[in-house]
């Protein structure tokens, strides 16, 4: 009986040196393999870089410059950007440069189309390749080295000086700075750039001078206080002439502003005094002057303030309480005037005492020349009344939600558009149609309705060409 023989076989130590093996030969001659490939490339930026070179030579043998754009030797070098380099004449404009693709990166310089030679610009660059390039500062520095700048022409823009300081004082007191940058190609100054301190001196409040004060005993005489926002520092104007000489105030017959006397007499002599349509009656009675489309009734501190200080001002709407929330000016005479307001405003007819209308704050304007900016809203429909009803109240009352002719919105006024700050609390109508009694479609009620208008602030700023003026 034969025996079977066993087959001989690898082992697994056997085939792990082998693995080892391969991979050291690999680690060891790839690399160098790669770096000979990576030699043959340049044979590439070689041969075009010498072509550009020969005709450059040649436009300088005849007295012209080298030519800085490559574009235009498109015979010699058809493309700057090729598979395998990208090609570029250098700052100075006397020579080539080839930038590699690879993942070598290096960059082959020609420096001088007169010297001809290649170099590396650094010692790394020049070991990824199999070429004994040299440094180009070594080239560069030696003795046979011909730079060519004679015929490189003016490749580099003209640096233009700008005329003046670059900087300056601004601001408060010129306690801040702002600086502009020059355009060295035209010459020309930027503008000047965003001031470091406030461009407005600020006057402190605390420190106001009084703007009225009494005279003669029982007058009053004003004076306007401003800010200088130069300095920071108020600036009262004269006072001016007092409400009452000496003789009215030491007048003691038929003083109407005499301790003791009831309101009824009081107004009855103010009346005797100085009559019915004088700006003394109307501020002592208070008396009822009309109403105002964007105010309301003018009565008691408004109808005296209008007599004082005209209609449709800001302090009109101070004294009727009917400031907008957005208009701070009008709350500021509020404040500043509450006293005068609820005095029974009597004050001008006893003491001759007028509110105080300071300024309107001034807007800082804008580091650059501009349209001014104020606070605008904008116009939208509110929501719709309807009223379908049978009853002949429908029609009255629609009539009193549209109003009358003073609370139709004018022509310009159409939603969309934009209106100055102050018309805020504007409401007016824009169409309707009122059901008249008994007047139906079919078997249902005619469908009235009224549709307003109102001005919504978005916190939005507008120039003056931007909004619908009334």
């Amino acid at each position: 009986m034969k025996t079977q023989r066993k087959k001989k076989a690898f082992t697994l130590t056997e085939l792990l040196v082998v693995v080892i093996v391969i991979g050291v030969l690999s680690a060891v001659v790839l690399p160098k393999f790669s770096k000979v490939i990576e030699t043959r490339k340049t044979t590439e930026a070689e041969e075009l870089m010498a072509a550009v070179r020969t005709e450059q030579e040649k436009r300088c043998a005849l007295d012209k410059d080298y030519i800085a754009d490559l574009s235009q030797l498109s015979d010699i070098i058809p493309s700057t950007n090729t598979k395998n380099f990208v090609y570029s004449t250098n700052e100075s404009g006397t020579g080539i440069e080839a930038q590699s693709k690879g993942k070598y990166g290096y960059t082959l310089k020609m420096p001088s189309y007169k010297d001809g030679r290649l170099c590396c610009e650094n010692e790394e660059e020049c070991l990824k390749l199999n070429k004994d390039y040299p440094l180009c500062s070594d080239l560069i520095a030696r003795a046979d080295y011909q730079s060519g700048a004679e015929c490189a022409g003016d490749n580099r823009p003209t640096v233009v000086q700008c005329v003046g300081p670059s900087t300056q004082t601004c601001g408060c007191l010129g306690k801040g700075t702002q600086s502009r940058v020059c355009n060295t190609t035209t010459g020309q100054w930027g503008a000047w750039g965003a001031c470091s301190a406030p461009l407005f001196c600020s006057c402190p409040e605390d420190g106001k001078p009084a703007s009225t004060q009494t005279c003669n005993g029982c007058g009053t005489q004003t004076r306007t206080v401003a800010c200088n926002t130069a300095n920071g520092e108020w600036q009262p104007s004269a006072w001016g002439t007092c409400s009452k000489t000496v003789e009215e105030c030491t007048e003691t017959e038929d003083d109407c502003c005499a301790d003791g006397l009831s309101s009824s007499e009081f107004t009855a002599c103010i009346l005797e005094q100085y009559g019915a349509d004088s700006t003394e009656y109307i501020c002592a009675s208070g008396k009822n002057l009309g109403y105002i489309k964007e105010i309301g009734s003018i009565a008691g501190a408004s109808a005296c303030a209008s007599k004082l200080v005209g209609f449709g001002s800001s302090f009109l709407r101070a004294a009727n309480n009917t400031c907008s929330p957005t208009d701070t000016y009008c709350q500021q005479l509020r404040s500043e005037n509450i006293s005068w307001i609820s005095s029974g405003f009597k004050k001008y007819a006893c003491t001759g005492e007028k509110p105080n209308i300071s300024s309107a704050p001034t807007v800082d304007p804008e580091p650059e020349p501009g349209p001014a900016r104020f606070a605008c809203c904008r116009v939208e429909l509110a929501p719709i009344i309807t009223f379908n009803n049978h009853s002949g109240w429908a029609y009255s009352d629609c009539l009193n939600a549209a109003g009358n002719e003073m609370a139709q919105c004018p022509a310009q006024v159409v939603p969309g558009v934009k209106m100055n700050g102050s018309h805020g609390g504007l409401s007016c109508t824009y169409k309707y149609s009122c059901p008249h009694e008994g007047y139906q479609v079919g078997s249902h009620p005619y469908p009235g309705f009224v549709q307003t208008l109102r001005c919504v602030s978005y916190g939005e700023t507008c120039t003056a060409d931007e909004v619908v003026w009334l």
